[in-house]
């Protein structure tokens, strides 16, 4: 390619030399077989049958940026070697160009439906991706408290998929023993995991929109003070049903409680109601 751009930058006197020199130079180099070996391993079409771009979507864990940022790159590499190509085409004059751009434009296109089909896919993964990384998290470290947890878990998640809301709720379960699951707390709606822990008493719920809208909060609040008395799952439930949309719903009743969210303040509510926490967010 440099070579190629040589003629071009080159005073006429010297166009004659350097175009000598680039021909040899594609021919000493093998022409376009790197070309070729590159979409060959964008496609998959070689020895070990995968491609490329599905050995780095896995090495980066389905990470959406570095995909793009890869995918862009390798764009990149195909535009300077197709200029190689098709300059030493039009160089020899034997009338190749024309074929070339068809053999190549099709190629092509195979090769950004394999990029965006690989980019699709971390996209709409992401959920069980995340729940992956957020075990892996909380697994490694076991030392943290309750916030710094719920914290170090949203700013992994909203590194990562920048493109959706995140929201962790973190506490302990109350030890008494008629203390039954649903009297401390209640998740309605989807779009929501639990992250197991190594310390069994120990509840870290993430839950997710990737389209997020904003929540009426005073909607929420008159629908909590209409309730003859504020519980864990009165409220939830209540919520649930009567929020227009699709929309998370979280109550908690337990010490200890920690929260963090990236979604901004108009798309997340949490608010302390009666000792009841309430965690709301579109779906």
């Amino acid at each position: 390619f440099r070579k190629y751009m040589d003629i071009l930058n080159a005073k006429p006197k010297f166009r004659e030399v350097k175009k000598k020199l680039f021909l040899e130079h594609f021919a000493k180099t093998g022409g376009d077989k790197n070309l070729n070996i590159l979409y060959n391993a964008v496609t998959g079409e070689q020895f070990s049958g995968e491609s490329v771009l599905e050995i780095i979507q896995n090495y980066e864990e389905k990470s959406r940026r570095p995909m793009e940022d890869f995918c862009a790159r390798l764009k990149k590499l195909f535009c300077v070697g197709l200029i190689a190509l098709l300059g030493h085409a039009a160089l020899k004059g034997y009338d190749e160009e024309e074929a070339l751009l068809k053999e190549w434009g099709e190629k092509m296109k195979a090769v950004q439906d394999k990029m965006n089909a690989v980019i699709e896919d971390c996209i709409v993964s992401f959920p069980k991706q995340a729940e992956l990384d957020s075990r892996r998290l909380v697994r490694d470290q076991a030392s943290l408290t309750n916030q710094q947890l719920a914290d170090a878990i949203v700013e992994k998640l909203k590194r990562k998929y920048d493109w959706v809301g995140w929201s962790v709720r973190i506490f302990k379960s109350p030890s008494g023993y008629f203390t039954k699951k649903k009297d401390y707390h209640c998740p309605t709606g989807k779009s929501r995991f639990q992250v197991p822990s190594s310390d069994e008493k120990l509840n870290v719920w993430v839950s997710y929109s990737s389209s997020p809208e904003p929540v009426n909060k005073q909607k929420i609040q008159q629908l909590i003070q209409e309730q003859k008395k504020v519980t864990v799952v009165g409220v939830a439930e209540t919520l649930f049903e009567k929020l227009p949309g699709s929309c998370v719903v979280h109550t908690v009743k337990s010490k200890d409680l920690a929260c963090a969210w990236s979604f901004s303040e108009d798309l997340h509510y949490w608010e302390e109601h009666d000792k009841v926490y309430v965690c709301v967010h579109s779906a």
